[in-house]
């Protein structure tokens, strides 16, 4: 029984497994119709079975197991191509049977791989007419049976219609999970603009009244689920249809679609960060305690940002006792505060030094790190509006860095929950510097 191919098999591994599965039982009974009686022997009869029957389930495993699918399904087709070149001495290249079989190899190759991939294909299957005419010699024999004529021409003929049915079948896949995108495009645009009117209304509501902004929250808070699950649907659809367009050729999709999975996370982000803000006032976020190691967890943080710091030309150092610092706190809570706070440094800081130091003041059983950084600064008017949600330093920082402005306030709430609290001190032109200090145990400050 034939494997059932699921959704993780890449398109070229499912089109290539049928068609082989379909059309090489074709090729086993050309050869043998050919040859029989006089010049089939039972090792030949034996390798056209291993060739014809099991190669195709042989090869369907080793794409599917691969990490690189479609890479391995190419180098799958060259093999074919070689082996065919073999069959090809076989059967003396009789005018019928060697049509048939080289129009399928090539056609295959050509539409799979493309014309350089084709071109690799011919020249592995001379490469196989040559080595087989090396061992038993080459002999011509153009003319065939009729029955062998008449089976040439029906496995071509199967050939194509089964490679058509497939190409047209994962072309109409691809048509639907286009329109689908578009749907849902069209839904999240709707939805983000629902939730920037929200906004505005809410914004409105907020300055005569105190209850309308808790009621913001609320709603924001509850609608969690509803706002996530359809962006990362469309995110994950837009990143498999990208590489589906891109493998049948239909390269003016990947653009379109690279657009929509880049505005998807993006939108993602923002959701995300007014969707903890809300509910850190609607009394919904909790804290989850662990045991954890500081170094490590911090090496993860300043591993996982790296690229963030080489992308204005900064250089890091990181400055921590060499013994071991044992916490009890919400450690993805903690890491998100240190990202947020190393982020800002790398958006605000060109080709400068950002420095983390940490510090264990055992005696009042805290943490101290301080984040430092070479960059722009701020004033004294700038530092009294930081904590505020959706608010930057000012409105230029804000187009030039962009930004939600909720990066800072959420970091500030963590580090409150976790019984802390974050300082900072700066001056314009002369960088700033981020203090976060944090019990080492949280349920204790609880």
């Amino acid at each position: 029984m034939a494997p059932s191919p699921g959704p993780a098999i890449h398109p070229i591994v499912r089109v290539d497994f049928l068609t082989r599965v379909v059309t090489m039982p074709a090729i086993l009974l050309m050869v043998i119709l050919h040859l029989y009686p006089a010049g089939l022997t039972l090792p030949l009869l034996g390798a056209l079975v291993v060739h014809t029957l099991v190669w195709p389930h042989i090869a369907y495993h080793l794409a599917r197991r691969s990490k690189t699918p479609k890479a391995t399904e190419l180098r799958n087709l060259l093999i074919d191509g070689l082996v065919t070149g073999v069959w090809l001495t076989v059967l003396q290249l009789s005018l019928w049977p060697s049509t048939a079989i080289i129009v399928a190899m090539v056609g295959g190759l050509l539409s799979v791989g493309g014309p350089a991939h084709a071109v690799r294909g011919v020249v592995l299957m001379l490469g196989g007419v040559l080595l087989s005419a090396s061992v038993v010699g080459l002999q011509i024999q153009p003319d065939s049976s009729l029955s062998v004529s008449l089976l040439s021409s029906a496995a071509l003929f199967g050939y194509m219609l089964t490679f058509a049915y497939l190409s047209h079948a994962q072309s109409k896949r691809v048509v639907n999970g286009l329109r689908q995108i578009r749907q849902q495009h069209a839904e999240i645009v709707e939805k983000s603009l629902l939730l920037e009117q929200r906004g505005l209304e809410l914004n409105e509501a907020k300055e005569s009244a105190e209850a309308a902004s808790h009621t913001k929250s609320q709603f924001l808070a509850n609608m969690s689920h509803e706002l996530r699950t359809p962006l990362n649907a469309i995110i994950g659809y837009a990143e498999m249809l990208a590489e589906e367009a891109q493998d049948i050729g239909r390269t003016g999709f990947v653009d379109d679609l690279e657009r929509i999975r880049g505005s998807g996370k993006h939108l993602l982000s923002l959701i995300n960060e007014i969707l903890d803000l809300s509910k850190i006032e609607a009394g919904k976020m909790d804290l989850f305690i662990e045991s954890f190691e500081l170094k490590p967890m911090l090496k993860g943080v300043v591993d996982s940002i790296a690229p963030v710091i080489a992308a204005n030309g900064n250089r890091f150092e990181l400055q921590i006792p060499a013994y071991a610092i044992a916490m009890h706190t919400d450690q993805t809570k903690l890491r998100q505060i240190l990202f947020n706070l190393l982020s800002n440094a790398c958006k605000f800081t060109e080709r400068g030094t950002i420095t983390v130091n940490v510090e264990l003041e055992a005696g009042r059983g805290e943490v101290v790190l301080a984040v430092h950084d070479s960059g722009i600064g701020m004033t004294d008017e700038q530092l009294g509006r930081l904590f505020q949600p959706f608010t930057q330093a000012d409105a230029s920082t804000t187009r030039k860095y962009g930004g939600t402005g909720l990066g800072l306030t959420i970091s500030k709430h963590f580090a409150s929950m976790m019984g802390g609290d974050i300082a900072v001190s700066s001056q314009p032109e002369r960088g700033s510097i981020f203090t976060v200090r944090l019990p080492l145990d949280a349920r204790a400050a609880a």
